[in-house]
């Protein structure tokens, strides 16, 4: 078994190892900086990048014997790999603490950054895996807090404001905690907002949310001193409160997507093919799910939309009219060219209703227009039949069937 030496500069660098397991912009930014002042060094680091990867097993649950065995035989693979044998030493005539400190290194991975990165990974499963993740029987939105309490909200615009001492909802103080910005940081709530309602929360850092129809949202008591995290289920407009020294991360199951003061919607249903991301102000940066340093990312500009394909996995950047993805927040829907069966995913959605078609080829009709959400259901049905030159028949107070 052989090692090159080089590689422990970088494996025993927690700078490093925190890059590789939590990448930031600002960590991005030092490395490619490192790249091009030290050029005879980025063949060692990118061997250690992957090598890392090769560290990122699913299995939680390893024994300090198996993580040795796994960075032995990740090892390697890589001096099989290696055509610059001259530079590398035999871990066989390596004495035994000398093995020792490279199981340490292994050690280090799992304790610091690979316990960080699947960290993430557990919570968004808490959140995507769970049947009751949106309850669409439910009539109520639902706010779940940290220590199990479950408090029905009965408003159909609900504000829910979370700071430091005390939870506000529609202006009723309904928990206080003094202890709560120094004891809670690790602990997360949720809320739950049912198809016909919505939601404005605030969060602890001031940060502020727009939740939309058939959404859940998991946020913390209070963030860290590191960053400042979120994992979203349906759709959300978030204006993001500044702080350069902690990025503000949206997780979604397919995406993360990360910002510092900005403002941008994510539409993330589980029911739909498209995760979107739209930006209205400041800059943020996408990438998949599980992806390490060096692989792709994308950097939106204001007026710019995301499109990530759950099926190809792969997504597309485009100029966009931020009005037509965002206008939902302020009580209104804008068309523009827009196939019906997409419309109508969305009155279902708001007004908590199902629209059937007795003939599939019309959901593809193509309308343009605006919608005003303070209508009532009726209403809104009417409005987009004589846009879209269908009828539309009312089955019974839910139901309705495109003819």
């Amino acid at each position: 078994m052989i090692l090159d030496k080089e590689y422990l500069k970088f494996l025993e660098d927690p700078k490093f190892i925190e890059w590789i397991y939590y990448p930031t912009s600002e960590l991005d930014e030092y490395w490619k900086n490192y790249q091009e002042t030290n050029f005879e060094q980025t063949p060692v680091l990118l061997k250690s990048v992957e090598l890392c990867k090769t560290l990122c097993s699913n299995d939680k649950k390893l024994s300090s014997k198996e993580k040795h065995e796994i960075l032995l035989n990740a090892l390697n693979k890589y001096n099989r790999n290696s055509k610059k044998s001259s530079s590398l030493i035999s871990i066989s005539r390596i004495s035994i603490p000398g093995i020792a400190k490279y199981a340490a290194v292994a050690m280090v991975f799992f304790s610091l950054g690979y316990f960080v990165f699947y960290k993430t990974n557990i919570v968004r499963n808490q959140l995507l895996t769970e049947s009751t993740y949106v309850p669409e029987n439910s009539s109520d939105a639902q706010l779940i807090l940290s220590d199990g309490k479950n408090i029905a909200i009965e408003s159909k615009e609900s504000a829910v404001n979370y700071n430091e001492d005390r939870v506000v909802i529609d202006n009723d103080t309904i928990r206080a905690d003094r202890n709560l910005s120094t004891n809670d940081v690790a602990a997360f709530n949720q809320i739950i907002i049912p198809y016909g309602k919505r939601s404005y929360l605030t969060l602890a850092d001031g940060s502020e949310i727009w939740l939309n129809s058939g959404s859940r949202l998991l946020f913390p008591n209070v963030f860290n001193n590191e960053k400042r995290e979120i994992f979203l289920e349906g759709e959300a407009y978030i204006k993001v409160k500044a702080d350069k020294s902690r990025p503000f991360i949206v997780n979604t199951n397919e995406l993360s997507v990360e910002a510092l003061g900005t403002e941008f919607n994510v539409s993330s249903y589980r029911q739909d093919d498209i995760v979107r991301t739209v930006l209205a102000e400041g800059r943020v940066r996408i990438r998949k799910v599980n992806d390490l340093p060096f692989s792709k990312s994308i950097y939106l500009e204001p007026n710019q939309a995301a499109s990530y394909n759950k099926t190809t996995q792969e997504s597309t950047v485009k100029e966009v009219d931020i009005n037509y993805h965002t206008s939902w927040k302020d009580g209104y829907f804008l068309f523009d060219g827009e196939e019906l069966n997409r419309i109508t995913k969305k009155l279902e959605r708001f007004y908590d209703i199902k629209i059937a078609y007795e003939n599939s080829v019309k959901g593809f009709i193509e309308i343009s227009g605006k919608l005003i959400l303070s209508d009532d259901c009726q209403t809104a049905i009417d409005n987009i039949a004589s846009t879209a030159s269908v009828e539309i028949q009312k089955i019974n107070e839910s139901k309705y069937i495109i003819k």
